[in-house]
């Protein structure tokens, strides 16, 4: 065990949209990977199953996250059966995504 007092670390925007991709990519994939971690038992190394260590707190970041990565693909869907519904109910989920962000 050590104590390292004095590192700092950068994490800058991504430079152009394919590495931002990757990123985003990366970081979804690991969030998926741990999304057992969320329930009461999880896995231990020897293959059996144990009391989940993570606090209901940390767990709740871990299923935060794992919905923040089903929003765009939701959007998308949502559009889409939108328009295909009607022209009136595509118009109003246009809108209503463009004013999205602002939330």
């Amino acid at each position: 065990m050590g104590l390292a007092s004095d590192v700092e670390l950068y994490d800058e925007f991504p430079q152009d949209y394919l590495s931002f991709v990757k990123r985003q990519h990366r970081w979804i994939r690991g969030d998926w990977q741990i999304a057992g971690w969320i329930m009461p038992r999880v896995p231990r190394p020897d293959g059996g199953r144990m009391r989940n260590p993570l606090s209901l707190f940390n767990r709740g970041k871990i299923f935060d996250n794992l919905r923040r990565s089903l929003i765009p693909a939701s959007s998308v869907l949502l559009l889409s059966a939108s328009w295909l519904i009607s022209w009136e109910a595509g118009m109003i989920a246009h809108n209503a995504g463009l004013c999205e962000p602002a939330f």
